[in-house]
């Protein structure tokens, strides 16, 4: 089985991304890692769309088996960190991999990014072992109407500039597919996948707090795009207190949120 961190509670995965991430960015993947440690993951695992390896560097204890993106610059920054043990410059919708060949196949916030994802869902069937596990977590539908901003406009009348910023904020984050958790589920079953687990995450509270605090997180982006990682430095006492501060966000259980968290089994 993966080795990772799967006895953590929420709150240290808030914390050890406190140390890598800007606040907005460490509470949206520490609700997304509480969730993904509860699924038993068999190795070989694919992390597809791993970016510069922030995810895996919070989350995995060992190195993963093998990293794919389509950004040979994020790639190249991953190889740095060290965190797998094969990096593959790749389209998802066209895997360089034999049948049958990982146990796991994990995605994190990576397919809403993609505009034809079907092909996708394919080549991940195909590459997975059969009982092997897609384990993935997308931008949902409900987004738009859990933005904090968007909200914050209208209540004062101003429809035009929230519909001007949610269009704004989609561009930024090359959001192409923004489905709902049915459409998601049907689209997984076509591929042939046996849903295991679906449900929404990020709760409304978790993605308003997400969306205020987007502001703040542009000094970290610009230093990454210079050097290819995020800059987040925070005294210790500082990053403890946004723990206690925003924790109870991590840890609740969502009924409703922006984000789908969905387990496939082949």
């Amino acid at each position: 089985m993966a080795k990772y961190l799967t006895k953590l509670k929420p709150e240290e995965f808030l914390r050890r991304y406190l140390k890598v991430a800007p606040l907005a960015l460490a509470v949206f993947r520490s609700i997304e890692a509480k969730n993904i440690a509860e699924v038993s993951m068999g190795r070989p695992i694919l992390d597809l769309g791993c970016g510069f390896g922030e995810f895996a560097g919070v989350f995995f204890q060992k190195k993963v088996e093998m990293g794919l993106d389509i950004s040979w610059e994020e790639l190249i920054s991953a190889q740095k960190k060290n965190l797998y043990e094969k990096l593959t410059w790749a389209d998802a919708g066209d895997l360089p991999f034999k049948d049958n060949h990982f146990e796991t196949v994990l995605s994190v916030s990576v397919l809403e990014h993609i505009t034809n994802v079907r092909p996708v869902l394919k080549e991940v069937f195909r590459v997975l072992k059969p009982g092997g596990k897609f384990v993935l977590t997308v931008n949902g539908a409900k987004i738009n109407r859990l933005l904090f901003w968007p909200e914050w406009l209208q209540k004062r009348g101003l429809s035009f500039l929230a519909a001007k910023y949610i269009a704004c904020y989609h561009q930024i984050f090359k959001h192409q597919t923004l489905w709902s958790k049915k459409k998601w589920e049907g689209a997984l079953q076509k591929a042939g996948f046996k849903i295991d687990q679906s449900r929404e995450i990020i709760s409304p509270a978790a993605t308003r707090i997400f969306d205020f605090f987007l502001i703040t997180a542009w000094p970290s982006q610009v230093i990454k795009l210079l050097t290819g990682y995020r800059w987040a430095w925070r005294p210790k006492w500082f990053r403890e207190w946004l723990v206690k501060k925003y924790a109870w966000v991590v840890k609740r259980k969502e009924k409703e949120g922006s984000n789908l968290f969905i387990v496939g089994i082949k």
